[in-house]
């Protein structure tokens, strides 16, 4: 039985993501590579173990997301975690110059 709020969306993305594992000592960088998304989470594929509860930051395709570790599942050699995300930072789209003239008309 799904019980899932939101729809997750499948990515088949082979670029890496940088995920950050924020802790008060510093933060860790690892590359990740993006799954899943849905509105409020990530599943990423990573190369070692992050415990449940760690606060990490996401930087992808302009784009920054913080959030909480809430699964951690070993696969295949490397571990799937779930992120539950809690704010997402876009990089304002800059329009072009033909884009700027056509929506001025």
């Amino acid at each position: 039985m799904e019980r899932r709020k939101e729809p997750r969306i499948k990515l088949n993305i082979r670029q890496p993501v940088i995920l950050a594992v924020l802790s008060a000592a510093g933060s860790h960088v690892i590359e990740a590579y993006l799954l899943e998304i849905s509105g409020s989470g990530l599943q990423l594929r990573v190369p070692k173990r992050i415990p449940c509860g760690a606060p990490v930051q996401i930087d992808w395709n302009n784009t920054l997301m913080l959030g909480e570790i809430c699964r951690c599942e070993p696969e295949a050699g490397a571990y799937t975690v779930g992120v539950q995300l809690s704010q997402t930072l876009a990089e304002p789209k800059v329009e072009s110059d033909s884009e700027m003239r056509i929506s001025r008309r």
